[in-house]
């Protein structure tokens, strides 16, 4: 079985992935693994720490944290895979 530590390494492996498919404008596959890593995270239930450095928060407005899985990448992944060029 998977240890926390070993699960937060394999889903920061993940963001690295999810990062490339963007720049190869694979929008398809970024969004399969963001969604993927976003369920493992509930799943496990994670540490807050760990979700807020993969995920990021905006609890405190006026100090948003961008997360591994940066805001900006998602919602263009999200508007690139919604739109359908």
């Amino acid at each position: 079985m998977l240890t926390e530590e070993r699960i937060e390494w394999r889903l920061k492996d993940q963001a690295a992935a999810f990062a490339a498919q963007v720049r190869n404008k694979n929008y398809a596959g970024a969004k399969r693994i963001y969604e993927d890593a976003r369920a493992v995270a509930t799943l496990c239930e994670l540490d807050e720490k760990i979700k807020v450095e993969l995920f990021g928060s905006r609890q405190d407005e006026d100090h948003p944290v961008d997360g591994l899985f940066s805001e900006n990448l998602v919602l263009k992944v999200y508007e690139m895979t919604a739109v359908r060029k």
